[in-house]
């Protein structure tokens, strides 16, 4: 039977070292050992681990929780975090993510173990699977359901715990994650270029990196580094 494959982004040596061989007796194959938030990326992308296991707080310009974030939007991948005792103000990044589970250090094995394999046991359906209307999503907003186009939609934008859906015409605020609203676009349609932005591909007015303008109200937006093979990838192009 081919052992699942682990990832551990952990910056502490004698951490990672403990976490590789716990991992190893239950039967797991570490893939890798990095860390910073950006070399767990890059690794995720060269090769797409089973699980990563994510230290919050990680040498490098990502947070480990900026990184889990992303790794989660983008592949799908389950992400436990390993962190120490989490400050008041650390909670609601750590819910935000969206992450499968979280291990405080000093931890023992079976702890390990037992997230780990919940986990593992609730990894997302993919997005493509995920119920969406036609042509149109409700969003609530001011104390009710309001149905929003498609092809009205200009840009997403994510404000800490609200998200703004910039239209043609005005704009709409809602309480909740970029994360969630992506997952109800049409992938073919939309696309994420930074952590806080998904556009329409088709009201894309120019992109000159690191940074696009959109249409109708000549918007310019941040492209985010690790977002950009995404982006250009989706675009028809002349060289």
């Amino acid at each position: 039977m081919k052992k699942r494959k682990v990832l551990i982004a952990e910056d502490v040596h004698n951490v990672s070292v403990d976490i590789h061989y716990i991992l190893e007796g239950m039967g797991f194959e570490v893939q890798k050992i990095v860390g910073t938030g950006e070399e767990a990326i890059a690794e995720v992308q060269a090769e797409a681990p089973d699980l990563v296991m994510m230290d919050t707080i990680l040498n490098g310009e990502l947070s480990g929780i900026e990184a889990a974030t992303m790794i989660l939007d983008m592949y799908g991948i389950p992400v436990v975090f390993l962190t120490g005792p989490v400050p008041a103000d650390l909670v609601k990044d750590l819910i935000a993510s969206e992450a499968f589970g979280m291990v405080v250090k000093p931890f023992r094995p079976e702890t390990l173990e037992a997230a780990i394999g919940l986990a593992l046991n609730k990894v997302r359906p993919s997005r493509k699977s995920a119920p969406r209307h036609t042509g149109s999503l409700f969003v609530r907003a001011d104390y009710r359901h309001n149905r929003i186009d498609f092809d009205k939609i200009l840009y997403v934008e994510a404000l800490k715990d609200y998200v703004v859906i910039h239209l043609l015409s005005g704009q709409v605020t809602t309480h909740t994650t970029i994360k969630g609203i992506e997952q109800m676009l049409p992938e073919l349609d939309f696309v994420r270029i930074h952590r806080s932005y998904i556009v329409r591909i088709d009201k894309i007015h120019s992109i000159k990196y690191p940074e696009l303008i959109m249409e109708g109200k000549m918007k310019v937006l941040p492209i985010g580094g690790l977002y950009k093979k995404n982006l250009f990838d989706r675009i028809n192009r002349l060289q």
